[in-house]
């Protein structure tokens, strides 16, 4: 309940995948982790301005076409849930 407190704002990232790497490999670090795989930003913006971060429009396109297009109401754990879980493990 008490994640979005400390949220400051919000920004988009792509958690690039090189799935040849990853197969060849038989587990995952390689695949995750080449440079500029996962491109951040360029923008935040503040908590403040975002009425419900659970519906939020999230789109991919490629080339032009749009290949995902969805909303944060899809996600499988919410923002606190996940904000949560993840600050047992590491300093956010």
């Amino acid at each position: 309940e008490q994640a979005a407190d400390h949220v400051f704002g919000y920004t988009v990232a792509n958690d690039v995948s090189a799935r040849d790497a990853q197969f060849s490999d038989g587990q995952w670090f390689r695949g995750k982790n080449f440079d500029a795989f996962c491109p951040l930003g360029p923008w935040i913006v503040t908590a403040d301005e975002v009425a419900d971060p659970h519906a939020l429009a999230i789109s991919a396109r490629v080339n032009g076409e749009t290949v995902q297009d969805s909303s944060t109401k899809e996600m499988i754990f919410g923002i606190g849930e996940t904000i949560s879980y993840v600050s047992r493990y590491m300093t956010l």
